[in-house]
């Protein structure tokens, strides 16, 4: 079960804010350090909260549902910054999983009983085995 609550996120911005770099290598440094960052952070969140968060930063430029986190190079900034981006990427991940499953849900085949037995099966064409 997730839960969320203010504990939860100030906990997570602290971790996130003891990697960010003091000193941001920017283009003249081929974004290494806001890259290592990422890499850093991306371990963080896997390993505190599991599979289900490993789409927190698939951003929508790549084809994922994601806007409030693009890369290492464009959004790593300050330690605050930073932070807060993390958080609302994750939350952000979450939602767009939960309307997912809901969706799935909706769409799913209805179960009717089969007229041979007292057991559901699904909705469509019938097998033999």
């Amino acid at each position: 079960m997730f839960t969320w609550d203010e504990d939860e996120e100030a906990h997570l911005r602290s971790l996130v804010r003891e990697w960010v770099p003091p000193v941001l290598s920017g283009m003249a440094g081929s974004w290494q350090g806001e890259n290592w960052c990422e890499r850093q952070i991306d371990a963080i969140v896997r390993e505190r909260y599991g599979t289900w968060s490993w789409g927190w930063s698939w951003c929508y430029r790549h084809g994922g549902p994601i806007g409030n986190w693009v890369s290492g190079p464009t959004s790593v900034t300050t330690p605050d910054e930073t932070a807060e981006r993390v958080v609302a990427a994750l939350l952000e991940w979450r939602e767009w999983l939960e309307r997912t499953a809901q969706r799935f849900t909706a769409l799913a085949p209805r179960r009717t009983p089969h007229p041979k037995t007292a057991a559901g099966t699904w909705n469509g064409p019938a097998f033999d085995s």
